[in-house]
């Protein structure tokens, strides 16, 4: 009688890679604007995760969340899970970064009077995609949001006041902050 061997076969790891931001226009879109950051989250339950962008490993051990602020555009991340001595990979998510507006004062106009509120700052932006709103804060949560037009005056200007202005873009991206 022939001998008789037992086999056991392991299955692949099963599960998802997904991605979770607040950037931009929409959340969790795999669309973000340049710097902002990424969690990627891979299914729990496994012995090793190899986190990967663009086929380079970046993040390697037992944690099945990534996170990143220096995604590039186009950068297609994937994750290899093992369990058991198999491996294989989930993903890949494509994350779609946009480039920020830039907010530029091309002429600003100074407060005649200590008390008065007739200072102005004329506003350019670039960079970013389509059509700007600007933004000026006096240091509060609250914005004076301009229209469409670029270049863009913000008047009525107090003196003594850190103004801090912004340009966000069509796509939700904000630009860094410039101070007068």
């Amino acid at each position: 009688s022939p001998a008789s061997t037992a086999v056991t076969v392991n299955a692949l790891p099963s599960g998802s890679l997904t991605a979770a931001e607040t950037s931009g226009t929409a959340n969790n879109d795999n669309v973000i604007c340049a710097g902002a950051t990424v969690t990627f989250t891979a299914t729990t339950g496994f012995s090793n995760y190899n986190f990967k962008v663009g086929g380079n490993s970046v993040q390697t051990g037992t944690s099945n969340t990534y996170i990143t602020p220096s995604l590039t555009n186009g950068a297609s991340v994937t994750v290899d899970v093992s369990n058991t001595n198999c491996t294989t990979t989930f993903g890949p998510v494509i994350i779609s970064v946009k480039t920020l507006p830039i907010a530029s004062i091309i002429s600003q106009k100074n407060i005649t009077c200590s008390s008065g509120n007739d200072g102005a700052i004329k506003i350019m932006a670039s960079g970013g995609t389509g059509s700007y709103q600007f933004s000026v804060n006096n240091g509060g949560s609250t914005y004076t949001t301009g229209s469409n037009s670029n270049p863009y005056t913000f008047t009525d200007l107090y003196a003594n006041i850190q103004y801090k202005i912004r340009v966000i873009d069509n796509n939700g991206c904000e630009s860094p902050a410039i101070v007068p």
